[in-house]
């Protein structure tokens, strides 16, 4: 069995932005529904981890935009794991969109772990793959992930968010994509126009659960912005970078 998965897709209404184009948060949403499937499909997705007591979390995604996609064009969207280095705690995934030219017009990467459903601790990665797993020898969406300061100033809050039922998937927490769309309601229309996003990394570092409370901070760099979701307590739930 091939560890690598390719759909063709239709960009429709429902995955565009205020420009009929693909959005970012939508983006997100397509790189997980393909990662859920090819994960099943290769007999290590969310029923064979259960069987292991063991859960996937996302640690860290970058997403790199050569083009973004218009309303009704067809691309192909492929993703492929990379192999589990002997006795690391965290695993590669790469994903590549095309057009059909076959121009390379979106790739990102996403680093991944897994954790115990008892203790929550993270065994050798190796351990949530099967015996058989071999690996495509090819990477994507190059360069290391950027280090954030979590160090954000008073004056850079921009509101507070409240989770909501709607942000909650079946491990009972808040959604990896739900954290980008709350992400990306903190800039307006206009300034992520002027932006023009090419590049958007993202860490996640604690759980949100319904009805918790996330103060959301922005803070300018150079070419773009910096943020963070901070719980109540002052926990630290994402960061992240968006540069154009």
């Amino acid at each position: 069995m091939s560890n690598i998965l390719t759909k063709d897709l239709q960009i429709t209404t429902s995955f565009c932005d205020y420009d009929f184009r693909l959005g970012i948060y939508h983006t997100f949403n397509l790189l997980m529904d393909i990662a859920t499937v090819q994960s099943e499909e290769s007999s290590f997705g969310l029923t064979e981890m259960a069987q292991k007591g063991l859960f996937w979390v996302a640690v860290r995604t970058k997403v790199h935009f050569h083009l973004r996609p218009r309303l009704l064009e067809r691309v192909t969207l492929s993703t492929w794991p990379a192999a589990p280095e002997e006795r690391a705690y965290r695993c590669m995934r790469y994903y590549e969109m095309k057009d059909q030219s076959g121009s390379l017009i979106i790739e990102a990467k996403n680093e991944w772990a897994a954790l115990s459903i008892t203790s929550g601790r993270p065994p050798p990665i190796s351990l949530a793959y099967p015996p058989d797993f071999k690996a495509i020898e090819r990477t994507s969406c190059p360069g290391d992930f950027s280090h954030i300061e979590p160090d954000f100033a008073p004056e850079e809050e921009r509101g507070e968010y409240i989770v909501r039922a709607t942000d909650i998937d079946g491990s009972k927490h808040m959604n990896n994509t739900a954290y980008i769309r709350v992400l990306m309601d903190a800039f307006s229309v206009k300034e992520q126009k002027e932006l023009a996003i090419k590049d958007i990394e993202v860490a996640y570092r604690a759980q949100c659960f319904e009805g918790e409370r996330l103060k959301i901070m922005v803070r300018k760099i150079d070419n773009g912005h910096e943020a963070a979701l901070f719980k109540e307590d002052g926990q630290t739930a994402l960061l992240a970078r968006i540069t154009g």
